[in-house]
Formats: C-alpha cells, structure tokens, sequence
C-alpha cells in the first residue's frame, strides 16, 4: 500500500520528494513515497521540498534537453 504524506497533499513543503533525473538530463522532483516512474532515475535522496529544488537549481543549468545538438535555434 502507498503511504500518503503527512499533508494529505503530495505539494505541500513538509513532505519528502527526491529528484529525479531523465535521459535528456531533465530535473524533476517527486514525492518520496511514491513509485519513481520509468524513464526517471534517482538524482537526490529523500529531502525537503526546498532542498530539492535547491540541488535542481544548481545542477540544471541549461533548460535545453540533453539530447539536442549544441547549436542555435533556426527561425
């Protein structure tokens, strides 16, 4: 059985979340009780809300997927 937060409300800031990362290098954060979904891998432990969003801060850098070529954007 899944454990609901504390908050009843997985976006309220008392709660745990992870960061998660995919294959385009693309951040996420997700509730710690819940499932990670396919395609995402574990990037941070289970921590508050603002210390997720500060590890997200500091390592996503460019908002671009990582699969794109490094080159400008045609118009």
């Amino acid at each position: 059985m899944e454990r609901q937060p504390a908050s009843g409300n997985w976006s309220i800031d008392g709660d745990e979340f992870v960061v998660l990362v995919n294959h385009d290098a693309q951040y996420a954060i997700w509730p710690a009780a819940k499932p990670i979904p396919a395609g995402w891998k574990q990037a941070h432990s289970p921590a508050q809300k603002a210390e997720c969003l500060a590890f997200v801060e500091r390592r996503w850098i460019d908002m671009r997927p990582g699969n794109l070529p490094d080159r400008p954007v045609q118009r």
